[in-house]
């Protein structure tokens, strides 16, 4: 039986080899159906628009950011996608046996940067074709021959933030582009002949152990971005940061603001932010360099907690718990006018507040919930070289709801484990006080 099985080779973006280790393609067909009269079966059928799109993601995230950033890449016919025809008891087949995409014309754009602590940073890309006026917008060859694998030289871990003139350690870094794209044809033809970058929002969202520390520095209301950078370092084979060739995002323009605290029973918390983009009139919305020639100095980790206990005021009940968290619940609008296609401004919509906590007394609230007056959760302080810092040291975290309204959330078990609940908090705005407020000198009781 011959072998049928393929396996993906590579990418050739307008000539440039590029390793990738993960790649999918949608020729984005929408068919036309047609019913005549009386019948419950089509008796017609043909295809009514395509919209072909490639994605494909690679760890060489050098030659890919150096082949197309934030403003995307115009595609010629040189623009291929390789798929290697596997031969039992070796490997790829010999010979012009193979499968090839080619894009004729079309639009590349810079999807994603992201990556996390002990694992290689991935960027991601989408790839748009267009009809080129004579060729469709993909085009197959099953009678390729490969090209040589360009061998993997390069990698990148997430390293850290720097807000304003200051460093802070992070456990993972996630930028998102936000690249939205106009794929437009005519009448005239069932696939597109024009593919352009409508609008670009990027954010960065990270997220960090250094929960006190960063809650002192940027807080919890948002704050307006003049300078933020996210580094990713290069690595070296048999060690671990290489010499140069590291890579920085940087925005200038923008604002930041925190989306949530994550903390489980004797697990390490978290809290994470989204850095917001805003063009500022001269600068790039997102400045990437892949060329720098060393690394921020970060102060090493020194702060690491847990969840805490929780507080009711109705019923008075202190709670035991499994898990706690915030979601801060801020919501932006972003604006921008005159066709132009990034935020020149962006500003809070609103703000929704919730505190969760994961408990196994499930008989703590009624049904309805109940109204609150200073409900809190906390985070336990670890201490260092020990177990955990003293409760009436000062040094543990309060999120505090001066009035909120309380209600149960999901209640599940199984035969075999204690069942759990679920307390959501919704924090209320009462006169001058902040929906929620931030202790981190907080005194467990």
């Amino acid at each position: 039986m011959a072998n049928q099985e393929y396996v993906l080779h590579m990418a050739a973006i307008n000539g440039t080899a590029l390793p990738i280790n993960q790649a999918s393609y949608n020729p984005g067909i929408e068919p036309m159906l047609g019913y005549g009269s009386g019948a419950i079966d089509p008796t017609l059928g043909c295809i009514g628009s395509m919209k072909p799109v490639c994605r494909f993601r690679t760890t060489a995230v050098k030659t890919a950011l150096d082949i197309c950033g934030i403003g995307g890449l115009a595609l010629t016919s040189t623009t291929k996608l390789y798929f290697g025809k596997t031969v039992s008891g070796g490997s790829f087949a010999s010979g012009s046996v193979h499968t090839s995409l080619t894009v004729n014309e079309g639009l590349l754009v810079w999807r994603s940067l992201s990556g996390g602590q002990g694992e290689f940073a991935q960027v991601e890309y989408e790839l748009f074709a267009v009809h080129d006026g004579t060729n469709y917008p993909f085009t197959v060859a099953t009678n390729a021959a490969l090209p040589s694998v360009t061998a993997l030289t390069q990698g990148y871990r997430v390293h850290s933030v720097t807000i304003g003139e200051t460093v802070y350690c992070v456990s993972d870094i996630n930028i998102d582009t936000g690249i939205d794209v106009l794929v437009a044809g005519d009448a005239s033809r069932a696939d597109p002949t024009m593919a352009a970058i409508k609008s670009c929002a990027p954010v960065v969202s990270f997220s960090s152990p250094a929960v006190s520390t960063l809650l002192g520095a940027v807080g919890v209301g948002g704050a307006a971005i003049t300078a933020f950078t996210a580094t990713f370092a290069a690595c070296v084979s048999g060690g671990v940061f290489g010499a140069s060739n590291h890579i920085t995002v940087g925005m200038t323009g923008g604002i930041i603001i925190p989306k949530s605290v994550d903390a489980t029973h004797n697990e390490q918390a978290s809290i994470s932010y989204e850095a917001h983009a805003a063009y500022d009139g001269s600068n790039a919305i997102l400045d990437v360099a892949t060329d720098a020639s060393s690394l921020p100095t970060v102060s090493p980790l020194a702060e690491l907690y847990t969840a805490g206990p929780a507080l009711l005021s109705s019923p008075s009940a202190t709670l035991s718990t499994s898990s706690c968290g915030v979601e801060f619940g801020i919501s932006l609008e972003k604006g921008s006018d005159s066709g132009n296609y990034q935020p020149t401004r962006i500003w809070i919509a609103k703000r929704e507040p919730e505190l969760r906590v994961g408990h196994i007394d499930i008989g703590v609230l009624t049904i309805y919930g109940a109204a609150q007056a200073n409900a809190y959760v906390s985070l336990r302080k670890v201490e260092e070289g020990a177990t955990r810092v003293a409760a009436a040291t000062e040094e543990h975290i309060q999120f505090k709801a001066v009035v909120g309204l309380a209600y149960p959330g999901e209640v599940s078990g199984t035969g075999q484990s204690t069942a759990s609940d679920e307390v959501i908090l919704k924090c209320i705005k009462s006169g001058e006080n902040d929906p929620i407020t931030v202790d981190t000198t907080f005194a467990l009781s």
